[in-house]
This record gives C-alpha cells, sequence and structure tokens, in this order.
C-alpha cells in the first residue's frame, strides 16, 4: 500500500497535466485546467526502478511492476510535448509552462530524455524477452517502449544516452528471444506438455508475441517524423524479421490467425508510412515469403481475409492497390471457407476492376493466368458464386490488356479433358471481350500514364525552332470520366479546373496554351502581355472514356495585321473555326510542356536528367527524398482565399459577367473568340492541373503538313515516321518533333521526327496494352479457335438442351404465277440481341470468328492461308442438327455483315470464300430444321439481289439445280412437304437467275437435269417453273416462241402420262429444242 501511494506521488510529481494516463487512453491531456511547473527528476528515481526489477521479485508481484512503470512512462512524458498533436500545440493556454518552464529547479528540464537510458531500456528488454512476464505489464511496458521510441525521434542525437536504431534492435532481439520457446511445440506425451495456470509458477502469457508484434502501429502516430521511425526501423531489419515468423511458429499450438491479422496489420502500417519499407517489401521475395507462412497457419479466418484485403487496397481506396498481394489473395482463395471466398472475390472483382490504373497494375502481374492456374483449374473447392466472379473478373482485366499466355489458359479450359463447369460462361466471357475490343475502335498500344501534376513531357531545346510560319498539334489522349480519386493533398478544386494539353510559352508568359475543361470542352487560348483570348470547340464527347485525336491548326495570317486561323480537330472531324487578331510573338519560345503545367514538370523533367525509375520507384538501399510541395502560381487580382472560394462560385452561377469580352476590340470580333484580363485565366477556367489521362503519340508540324495524312496513320504516326514509309506522306520536312511512348526509356523521350532534334524529358509511367484480337497471333493465331468448335461438336445428343427460342418463321407459301423476286422478305434481326445469340455455342463461336478478324488484316491472313473457314466448315457439317437455330442464323449473317462493311477491295477473297464454304454450303444447312432452313435460303435471296451478276457467276443454276437434285430430291431429311417449300424457294432464286437473260449453257443445265433426275415432283416443280417463266411478263425475246413450245409439249407428255416420262423423250425434245434455237 505504501509503495502503490508513493507511485502515485512521483507520478503526480513528474506528470502534473497526466500526460502519461492520457497516452495510455489514447487521448491528450487538457493543459488548460492548471497551470503547474514539472519539477526536474530526482537523480535516484531511475536506479530506484531498476533495483526494483534487478530484485527477481517483479515476476511474483506485477502489480508492483506495473506502478514502477507507471512512475517511468509519467517521468518520460510529463515534461514533454512530443505528445501532443500540432493542432493542440497551436493554442497558447499554458504552453508556454511546457516548452519553457521556469521557477526553482525548472530550469532546462529534460526528464524524458533522462529517463530514456540503458538501465531503462533494459528493464523494458527484460520484460518483453520473458513468456513468464504477466500480461497486464507486458502491455504496459510495450506502450512505455512505444512512448521511449517516439521520444527519441523528437530530439537530437546529441541529447539521447540510448540512439533510436539501437532500442529497435534490441526490441527485435526480443522478438529473436521469444521465437526461441519450445513451450508451444507438440509434445510426445500429455505428461510432457505445459500447463497454462496463472497461479502457478509456471505460468506464461500465450499473448506475447502477439503483443509484442501489435504495438509497432503505435510506433507511427500522426504527429511524430514517421521518416525517422521508419528509417531507423528498416535499418534494424523489422522487414526480414517481421516475415519469417509465421514459419517459424507454424508448428506451435497456439491462435495462429490472431497472429497473421497482426502481422498483416503492421505490415500495412509500415508500408503505408515509408515509400521504402513498400518497395522492399514488395519488390524482393519479402512478400512470397509472409504469405507462404500465412498459408501455413490454415484455413485463414474472416478477420485475416479482411485485414489482407485492406492492405492490398491501401485502406479501402478504389484508385490504388498493392498488386502483389491480391496476386497471394488469389492464390489463396481456395483454401478460404466458402464465405470468404465469396466476399473476397467480391470485393477483388469490385475494386480491381475500379479503375484503370487498377487494372493495368493487376494486368501486370498476369493475374489472368494466376486466377486460371490457381482456382479454375480446380473449380469444385470454388464455390459456384466465387467462380463465376473470377470469370467477371478475368473479363474485366482482359478487356483492358490480355497477354497469349493468359489466353493460352484460356482455351485450355474450353478443353474437354479438363472437365471444366463453367465452360460456356467462359466461352461467352471470351466473346463479350473481343466483341468491347472491337467498340472501342482505334486503340493505341502504348501510352504515358499521367495523373500527377508531376508527370508530363518537356522540351528543353524548343528555343531553337522558328515559329513564324504557324504550325500543327496533333495528339492521341484518353481522359479519365472520374475526377473523385483526385488527391486531397494536391489542392484540386473539384468544381473548376482546366486540364492542361498542350502550353508553348516564351519567357514572358506569353504564348499559347491548350486544355479541356471539366465539362469536356476543349479550349484554345493565346496569352499575350494583355489579353488572354480562348476560342472553345463544343466536345463533351472527349470524357467518354474512349480514345480520341486532338488537332490544333495555327495558321498565321497572310498579310500584315490580319487574323490568325485556328482551326480544331477531334476525331479527324473540325470541331472549330476561328479567327484572332492578336500580334505574332517575336519572343521566342523558351518552354514547352505536355500532360502537365510546365511549372510543375520542369523541376523534375527539365533541370537535370535523372533515372525515371528512381524518381518514381526509390530503392531499398536509399531513403527516397521527401517530395517538394511545389508552390501555385498566384494568378489574378484576389487573394487566394477568395480565389479557392469565393469567385468559383461567382464564375459557376453568374458565368455570363466572366464570358463577355473585358472591353471593346477589333481582335475579338469573332463570336467564338472571348477575351480576359489577364491573371483572370485561374478564375475563369479553374486552376490548371495534369491530364489525368493517358496520352499517346504526340507531335508539332508546320501548317503545311497534310492533315488528311495525319488522321489516316491513325495513333501508329510515330511508327510510320520512324520508317521508310515518310517518303510517300512527304513530310521529312514538316515535322518539328514526334513522340510516342514505345519511344520513351529512363526519362528521355526520343524525338522520331526526321533530324532528332527536340528529345523531351519525360515523367510518367509507360504503359502497353494487348487486345485479344492481337493476343491470339502469340498462341497460333486463328487456328487456335478450332479446338472449341470441335469440342462442340462432340458434345453428345443427350446433352445438348431443348430450345424453344426460335424465331416464329411463317411458313413459305406455294409460289404462284404473279410471284416476282421482288416479293421476298428478310427476316429482321432486331428480335434477336446478341446477347441472346450467343446462347448457342455454334452461334457463339461464329460471332467469336467474327470480333477476331473484323478490322484485324493479320487474322484475316491467317484465316485465309490456313484455310480456317474450310476446317470451320467441315465442322460444323459434323456437328448435331440440334444445334442448328436461329441463333446459328443470324450469326452467320452479322458475320458476312461485318466483312462487307469493310473496305470490299480488301476483303473480296474472304468474303468469297465465306459464301463458298459457309453460306451457299448446303451439307451444312440441309441438315437444319425447316424453319432455319427456309430463313437461310431467305437470306440467300436478299443476299443475291445486291449483286446479282457475282452470284449468278459463281452461284448460278446448276449450282441450285446440283442444290435441289443433292440433297431435296431423294433422300431428304425433310418431310416431303417441307422438302417441296424448301425446292421452291430454290427455284424462285433460279428464275429470278433467268428471267432478264439467259444463255445456252443455262438452258443445257436444266434439261440436263431434267434427264437425270429420278425424283419425278421436282421434274414436275421444274417444268411448272419454266413455264411460268416463260409464259411471264419479263419474257420479251422472239426465241421463247421455240422454247415455249418445247416446254408445253414436255408439260402435256407428262402429264398424259400421269407423270411418267422416258429418259428417251427427254433426250429427242432436247435436241428438237437446240434445233429450233439454232434456227431462230
Amino acid at each position: 500500500m505504501f509503495l502503490e501511494c508513493f507511485a502515485q506521488f512521483l507520478e503526480v510529481l513528474y506528470d502534473p497535466y497526466f500526460t502519461w494516463r492520457n497516452f495510455l487512453r489514447g487521448e491528450t491531456a487538457d493543459y488548460a485546467k492548471l497551470a503547474y511547473k514539472i519539477s526536474p527528476m530526482h537523480a535516484e528515481i531511475v536506479p530506484f526502478i531498476y533495483d526494483c526489477f534487478q530484485t527477481k521479485q517483479i515476476a511474483r508481484h506485477p502489480e508492483i511492476g506495473k506502478q514502477l512503470i507507471h512512475v517511468l512512462g509519467a517521468v518520460i512524458s510529463g515534461s514533454q510535448v512530443a505528445l501532443i498533436p500540432e493542432s493542440t500545440q497551436t493554442q497558447t493556454i499554458n504552453s508556454y509552462h511546457l516548452n519553457y518552464p521556469s521557477g526553482d529547479g525548472a530550469a532546462n528540464v529534460d526528464n524524458g530524455l533522462r529517463a530514456i537510458s540503458p538501465a531503462t531500456v533494459t528493464i523494458v528488454m527484460d520484460i518483453l524477452s520473458k513468456w513468464e512476464s504477466d500480461s497486464d505489464l507486458r502491455r504496459l511496458v510495450l506502450q512505455c517502449f512505444s512512448l521511449m521510441a517516439i521520444i527519441l525521434q523528437k530530439s537530437s542525437p546529441e541529447q539521447r544516452q540510448i540512439d533510436l536504431l539501437t532500442i529497435f534492435q534490441l526490441y527485435l532481439g526480443a522478438v529473436h528471444t521469444l521465437l526461441e520457446t519450445e513451450h508451444f511445440l507438440h509434445k510426445a506425451s500429455p505428461a510432457e506438455s505445459f500447463e497454462v495456470s496463472p497461479n502457478g509458477d509456471n505460468y506464461i502469457d500465450v499473448g506475447a508475441l502477439n503483443a509484442i508484434i501489435g504495438i509497432i502501429e503505435h510506433f507511427l502516430p500522426g504527429h511524430v517524423n514517421r521518416h525517422v521511425l521508419c528509417n531507423a526501423m528498416f535499418e534494424a531489419k523489422f522487414i526480414p524479421c517481421l516475415v519469417q515468423i509465421p514459419e517459424r511458429v507454424k508448428s506451435w499450438h497456439i491462435d495462429h490467425q490472431t497472429l497473421g491479422s497482426t502481422l498483416v496489420r503492421n505490415f500495412h502500417k509500415l508500408c503505408s508510412c515509408s515509400e521504402k519499407i513498400h518497395y522492399n517489401l514488395m519488390h524482393t521475395n519479402n512478400i512470397n515469403v509472409l504469405f507462404d507462412g500465412l498459408k501455413h497457419f490454415g484455413r485463414p479466418s474472416h478477420d485475416l481475409v479482411c485485414d489482407c484485403l485492406y492492405f492490398a487496397f491501401e485502406g479501402g481506396d478504389y484508385h490504388s492497390l498493392n498488386a502483389r498481394i491480391v496476386t497471394k489473395l488469389v492464390q489463396w482463395i481456395p483454401a478460404m471457407a466458402e464465405s470468404e471466398q465469396n466476399y473476397t472475390s467480391d470485393v477483388l472483382l469490385k475494386k480491381c476492376s475500379a479503375s484503370i490504373q487498377n487494372k493495368h497494375a493487376i494486368s501486370e502481374q498476369r493475374m489472368i493466368k494466376c486466377i486460371v492456374d490457381s482456382c479454375l483449374a480446380d473449380q469444385n473447392r470454388l464455390t459456384a458464386k466465387c467462380s463465376i466472379n473470377l470469370l467477371k473478373l478475368i473479363e474485366e482485366l482482359a478487356k483492358h490488356s490480355i497477354h497469349p499466355i493468359e489466353l493460352k489458359c484460356l482455351l485450355r479450359l474450353l478443353r474437354n479433358e479438363v472437365n471444366f463447369e463453367y465452360r460456356k460462361q467462359l466461352l461467352e466471357v471470351i466473346l463479350r471481350v473481343s466483341q468491347y475490343r472491337l467498340s472501342l475502335g482505334v486503340t493505341p498500344v502504348e501510352y504515358l500514364d499521367i495523373q500527377s501534376n508531376t508527370n508530363g513531357i518537356t522540351i528543353p531545346e524548343i528555343r531553337k525552332w522558328d515559329t513564324a510560319h504557324g504550325f500543327v498539334f496533333h495528339a492521341w489522349v484518353r481522359l479519365d470520366k472520374d475526377v473523385e480519386h483526385f488527391s486531397d493533398e494536391e489542392g484540386i478544386n473539384l468544381q473548376n479546373y482546366r486540364r492542361h494539353l498542350f502550353s508553348l510559352t516564351t519567357n514572358f508568359g506569353t504564348g499559347y496554351e491548350f486544355f479541356v475543361q471539366k465539362n469536356g470542352n476543349f479550349v484554345v487560348s493565346v496569352i499575350t502581355k494583355k489579353e488572354f483570348f480562348t476560342a472553345t470547340a463544343q466536345s463533351t464527347h472527349l470524357l467518354d472514356g474512349r480514345w480520341h485525336s486532338i488537332t490544333v491548326s495555327v495558321i498565321p495570317p497572310k498579310r500584315l495585321f490580319s487574323y490568325h486561323q485556328i482551326n480544331v480537330y477531334i476525331d479527324s472531324v473540325q470541331k472549330l473555326g476561328s479567327t484572332m487578331k492578336y500580334p505574332a510573338f517575336a519572343e521566342v519560345f523558351y518552354y514547352c510542356a505536355i500532360g502537365a503545367p510546365y511549372n510543375n514538370v520542369r523541376k523534375v523533367s527539365h533541370t537535370s536528367h535523372h533515372s525515371n525509375a528512381a524518381r518514381m520507384a526509390p530503392s531499398p538501399e536509399s531513403t527516397p527524398p521527401p517530395m517538394e510541395k511545389d508552390e501555385k502560381p498566384r494568378g489574378g487580382l484576389f487573394p487566394s482565399l477568395m480565389e479557392k472560394t469565393f469567385f468559383p462560385g461567382i464564375v459557376s452561377q453568374v458565368p455570363n459577367y466572366f464570358t463577355l469580352p473585358a472591353r471593346q476590340s477589333p481582335s475579338s470580333l469573332d463570336p467564338s473568340v472571348k477575351s480576359y484580363p489577364i491573371g483572370m485565366q485561374d478564375l475563369v477556367f479553374g486552376e490548371a492541373i495534369s491530364l489525368k489521362g493517358r496520352l499517346g503519340s504526340v507531335l508539332l508540324a508546320d501548317t503545311n503538313v497534310n492533315l488528311k495524312s495525319l488522321f489516316e496513320a491513325g495513333p501508329t504516326i510515330a511508327n510510320v515516321l520512324a520508317t521508310d514509309m515518310i517518303e510517300s506522306f512527304d513530310m521529312a520536312s514538316k515535322f518539328v518533333f514526334c513522340f510516342s511512348p514505345s519511344a520513351c526509356y529512363d526519362g528521355l523521350c526520343l524525338d522520331l521526327a526526321p533530324g532528332n532534334q527536340y528529345n523531351g524529358h519525360v515523367v510518367a509511367n509507360v504503359s502497353s496494352i494487348l487486345s485479344i484480337q492481337n493476343a491470339i497471333n502469340g498462341v497460333g493465331g486463328m487456328m487456335a479457335l478450332l479446338p472449341i468448335l470441335d469440342n462442340i461438336c462432340k458434345i453428345p445428343a443427350c446433352d445438348i438442351p431443348t430450345s424453344d427460342e426460335l424465331l416464329p418463321l411463317t411458313p413459305v407459301a406455294s409460289p404462284t404465277r404473279d410471284d416476282h423476286f421482288g416479293d421476298w422478305e428478310m427476316l429482321q434481326p432486331n428480335s434477336l440481341t446478341e446477347s441472346k445469340i450467343i446462347q448457342n455455342p455454334i452461334a457463339c463461336f461464329i460471332c467469336l470468328v467474327r470480333n477476331f478478324i473484323h478490322g484485324n488484316d493479320l487474322n484475316k491472313e491467317s484465316v485465309l492461308k490456313n484455310e480456317g473457314i474450310s476446317l470451320i466448315s467441315q465442322l460444323l457439317q459434323t456437328c448435331n442438327e440440334a444445334w442448328f437455330d436461329v441463333n446459328v442464323l443470324m450469326a452467320v449473317q452479322l458475320l458476312i455483315e461485318s466483312i462487307q462493311n469493310e473496305m470490299p477491295s480488301a476483303n473480296m477473297d474472304l468474303l468469297h470464300v465465306l459464301y463458298k464454304d459457309l453460306v451457299f454450303n448446303f451439307r451444312i444447312w440441309s441438315r437444319a430444321p425447316f424453319q432455319i432452313v427456309i430463313g437461310h435460303i431467305q437470306y440467300i435471296s436478299a443476299t443475291i439481289k445486291d449483286d446479282r451478276k457475282y452470284f449468278r457467276k459463281h452461284f448460278g443454276t446448276q449450282f441450285l439445280l446440283d442444290v435441289v437434285q443433292e440433297f431435296f430430291a431423294g433422300n431428304c431429311n425433310l418431310p416431303a412437304q417441307d422438302a417441296k417449300m424448301v425446292r421452291d424457294s430454290l427455284l424462285r432464286i433460279l428464275r429470278y437467275y433467268l428471267q432478264k437473260e439467259v444463255n445456252i449453257k443455262e438452258i443445257s443445265s436444266l434439261l440436263t437435269f431434267l434427264t437425270t433426275v429420278k425424283s419425278e415432283p421436282v421434274v414436275v416443280e421444274i417444268i411448272e417453273m419454266l413455264t411460268q417463266l416463260i409464259e411471264g411478263k419479263h419474257v420479251k425475246d422472239q426465241r421463247a416462241a421455240h422454247g415455249r413450245s418445247t416446254v408445253l409439249a414436255v408439260h402435256g407428255s407428262t402429264l398424259r402420262t400421269g407423270g411418267t416420262l422416258a429418259a428417251a423423250e427427254i433426250h429427242q425434245w432436247n435436241a428438237q429444242y437446240q434445233t429450233n434455237l439454232q434456227q431462230a
């Protein structure tokens, strides 16, 4: 009792504001109540505490030990302001007594630094390194140790009795001592087991290891210099020590899940506070050691999974993640419980696809291959929801980019021997990915990701360029739609800002600036010494998340004191044509920046050439320098507070005031041109920020360059200029500079224009993407898709689902004498959406082929060279007829239309092969149900009507007669009435061929067909068709009389004989007809 009262007396004496007690509760002491002066520590306090712990009796009396630790903590914290947050330090109430104590014996009070000595640190480490220490005493000592680390960090090295690095090394020594125990190992017999008894001599604290690791996050509160603390922990080898703990305790009989959660939380804290530690953990083998050890802990608990996800996504941020940890989590999914599998897959799907940056970071880790190899290859260990979520994640990642090895893994899952349960869903995923890539249109394969105000390209040598003749600026950009992820640290006003694309300025700040407004409008601005001119192109679709080309042409006046012509083209379409009157710039342009304002970029990239990799990712051996905060240029006539708060509201509410010209001037006669006083640009258009998007090829050229050639080259203009093809463009002397992301390395952006005079400095991440259409060429080309169709053909008939999705096709009535080809109507595809079409596997495959060859010359060449269409035709002939429904019919029509819509000259060979092996191949369609055959013939009829001459040449009379004789005359799969309707439909096409003109070869084919055909109904139908043709109104030839008499004779004889016609009679009438024809 006496010792307890004495300890409390010492606490009050050296800590009158109870700073220590508030620290234990996570609160801040109230320094406004009293104005006590802190007494200097007595010289015997530390020896007294040290001697008490050296008696070895503290283990039996932990309450006494806790009182002594309270005294030590009070002495350390009582005279310090280290625990006071900065917001509290700004208060003046009694803070003078803390920083400048006065009174008797109060000068130079340094109780904390005097108490933190080798002796007290030895006491702390002795308690922490023993399993037998009381758990409450251990937690109190850990709080005291974290306080020591904070105080030492706040002090200068010459004031310390022990170094910060030393106490961290001693701390790790205590951890190693705890790990050397054998208390928790499996014993040979139950008698040898260590019994835990809180009152016995063999008491141990089973939570000691978890407690000593969990204190790490308390070393780094918000009001300390985390940089110093993290550097000390890094040098003390914290990371190698902590990552090995799971491996060393995997055989212990303890609560592994709680220990794992504690480790992950503290690693997240360390990584979030230090880029150096983060780099060391993520880019070395340490991350593999950590998660391999965690896997030995067995099935992870929900808390451990949540902590890992929190670590992976930087505390829930949707726009930043640790890709290595995401990869490890995916590999861990099969070992999780069902609820954790569903939860993890939901979070991964939601956050990995939240932004393009996330998708790209994940894609670089070959995430699709990881998902297939770790999870989907053995889907029996996954829940249905988890498998579907992973397939959706694959779809989202593949839409961004997919590597050939990843596509190969997906195609392997489609094999029958793999027995992948969700084969159909995977095929649809591949189809949707290919369809999405087509919908994007033209897409660069490489780009610069510009997100920070320090990113961008600068051209130091631009001062050598003579701009007397104007210029043309051309760039490919893709802007982010979501601006909510703009960092608060950048100080961006989300209500008003402008995205910088290009600037060309002199030393006096005059020149040109091109930027994109918040609403997506593109603005060309000219800055003179007195005015700020703008011309706006309405182009809200720039924010649709797709790639766009932006071209700005500035043409100087041909006469003195005339107007400059400014034209803006977006996606090769002119959006603006304005005239501005401003004096030509006599000064040399010194500064040129692309992607970010020059003031933000030049500090990093323009002064000297450094390694871009070193700037972006500091090495673990060197401490990254603290980020310099660029001072923002203060423009305008008002203080910064009014600029940020008052005037943006005025501009948004009363825009007409700021859009009116400042004064009447002949320089703004064009209604699309507006002028403002210098300094008002930040108020009207917002602060200039980086592009916040992706930047493709960029070039600057003279005004006499051929714009049409630029537009036709697309995003590959840089590749064109780098080859000999430049001579055909006649551009060799017209380009100033041309930059491509593929020519950027180590901070240098190589000028690809002839002469290479204006190399740039770049600070940005260079990213490359690969579409699924191009990735397939790395796994065998289009032939790699054929096993998919082969597997579909091998599906047993019993496994084919019954389909009631056929379009209700009205049976085609028998033709009458007055029918002509114009009466045919095409089936409308509007009733079938593509999502419904792909429900049929064959239709899905045909759509897949369509998506892969559309707009891809390499894939078209692969199909033609390897006879891919012919192989597809052969496989379709082996498919079960139950697969052929209206979905297949529509898929074929969409395939043909896709090829027809492209340039016909380049696709005629492929189109002819498709007609021959797919559309007009009745070995495929004769096996289909009646409605499908009729529908397909309708499609053929409409197609023939578009190009009668071509189809009559390649699929004319002889072809149609052969189809009738081979598939619909004798051994036909259709009922007799249905077969007759099919023949009537084909004969109507034949009559369309013959009704305008006929040659002797076609007549000979008809008569030969009548001679050789064995089916009497077919002969009758042919003769009736010829009769209708001859007696029709379209026949005006004099030879019709001879032909009419011959046909009528044949027809009459057929009727008289009751349908029996001798072959000899047919030959006789054929010869007679030939004679009459010659005489005519």
